[in-house]
């Protein structure tokens, strides 16, 4: 490449060129950008919503994608949460109760008004192990276990799943 060329491309550029994959590394960073550009102008004119907008549903106009669903979970393994458009939110969680069967169950994320309905279900296979759920806040709900018809506490392995906005 001419010395010429060389002086153009650096002063065009700002980077110091001196050698072929200098020249490759600023036409892949220019197009990398460029494209970044054309994906956000062809989201604007098409109207899709961000997973901002598909969250909270203030737009009217603009279509959903599966990114814009995707951008609303925190799923991870037993335990965790999926925040629908409009703001219904489904949680779950394992959790053990202590010795006398009880627990309190601190959600994966809080809820913002209420939490609908809480359930339980035991885990550990035995028909006669009963799970209770109390009075649930935004943030969490105390969990009682017992065994059969006698209402002795226990130890016991549960699933949880919260449904609320």
């Amino acid at each position: 490449m001419s010395d010429s060329k060389i002086s153009a491309l650096t002063a065009l550029t700002g980077a110091n060129v001196d050698t072929a994959a200098d020249v490759l590394a600023i036409v892949d960073t220019s197009v990398t950008t460029t494209k970044k550009i054309l994906i956000d102008e062809v989201r604007i004119a098409l109207g899709i919503a961000t997973a901002a907008e598909t969250l909270t549903g203030t737009s009217a106009v603009k279509f959903l994608t599966p990114s814009g669903f995707a951008g609303n979970k925190d799923i991870v393994g037993n335990d965790g949460y999926y925040k629908f458009p409009g703001g219904l939110i489904i949680q779950w969680d394992d959790q053990t109760t202590d010795a006398n069967g009880d627990l309190t169950w601190t959600y994966p994320t809080a809820f913002s008004t209420q939490a609908f309905i809480v359930i339980g279900i035991s885990r550990q296979g035995d028909l006669n192990r009963m799970v209770n759920v109390g009075s649930a806040t935004t943030t969490s709900c105390p969990v009682y276990t017992t065994v059969g018809t006698s209402g002795a506490g226990v130890a016991n392995s549960v699933k949880l799943l919260a449904i609320g906005v």
